[in-house]
């Protein structure tokens, strides 16, 4: 099993695309995919699948965080396209800081150590690792959202390598110091960056990035920004690469294709990555 996450210091709209077209583009490589959405409910790749978040009464992503659901957790997970399955999002995701805070409260009172610190950004790591998704997956791709947040802490937490997309002509150094930050607030760990990726460029000149972030490797890859091809999907609730595979919905204009290519080539680039790490 290889894992990795997509988190950006600011969300655009081409990231949510972005990560369902991954998948996909894994699938098409013949790997199972499980895609792991631990961002609060709103415009995330849940709701990009079409599927609905988790209510109060749902199982949930977030009982098995805080130790209170016995249920295996990759029961959580549902199919949403061929070889891709997701843990979707969940309402209770929503107030994650607060229910990680509350659990560590009672894990420190009741610990035998006092110097006992509960790991707040490692429990989405263990949860994994202690499924029978680790085995069952070929690739486990964790959403871990934006900003710098525990949702981001544990998305990175655990998958270690991460995937950084910009939104091309803005602020490239402001992903270098998000990503600083989160490399501080997980000291206990080395956070890999797989590279940074280039989203929203001109159409025809996906190969100017621009400026890019500093002090951070590049993937070599950018995504030209294609709105209708994007909301296209989303209303489809489909990832743009299954209009390839599937003509009911829509023939691909040549800019779209492109599209479609680099995302197919960065999937290959980073299931390379990730197979012969440095």
């Amino acid at each position: 099993m290889y894992a990795y996450s997509v988190w950006s210091p600011e969300r655009g709209p081409q990231t949510t695309a972005l990560i369902a077209g991954l998948a996909r583009a894994h699938a098409e490589r013949d790997d199972r995919v499980l895609v792991v959405d631990f961002t609060p409910p709103g415009d995330g790749v849940s709701e990009y699948f079409g599927v609905e978040p988790g209510g109060e009464s749902d199982e949930n992503v977030v009982t098995h965080l805080i130790e209170e659901n016995d249920d295996p957790f990759e029961e959580l997970a549902e199919p949403v396209e061929p070889g891709v399955d997701l843990v979707p999002t969940h309402e209770h995701l929503a107030d994650l800081e607060n229910t990680l805070d509350q659990n560590a409260m009672l894990a420190e009172i009741s610990a035998s150590s006092r110097n006992y610190e509960y790991p707040r950004s490692e429990q989405l790591h263990r949860v994994i690792s202690d499924s029978k998704a680790f085995y069952e997956y070929d690739i486990i791709l964790v959403d871990a959202g934006s900003g710098t947040d525990q949702h981001a802490y544990n998305g990175i937490y655990a998958a270690n390598r991460v995937l950084l997309p910009y939104e091309a002509g803005g602020d490239p150094e402001a992903v270098t110091a998000g990503f600083e930050d989160v490399q501080n607030a997980l000291e206990s760990i080395d956070v890999v960056p797989l590279g940074t990726v280039a989203t929203g460029v001109e159409p025809g000149e996906t190969g100017d990035r621009g400026d890019t972030p500093p002090d951070l490797p590049s993937m070599d890859s950018s995504i030209a920004d294609c709105p209708s091809l994007f909301e296209d999907a989303r209303v489809a609730c489909s990832s743009f690469l299954d209009f390839e595979q599937n003509e009911e919905y829509r023939q691909l204009e040549p800019n779209e294709r492109n599209v479609v290519e680099s995302i197919s080539k960065l999937a290959a680039d980073i299931a390379t990555t990730l197979k012969n790490p440095n």
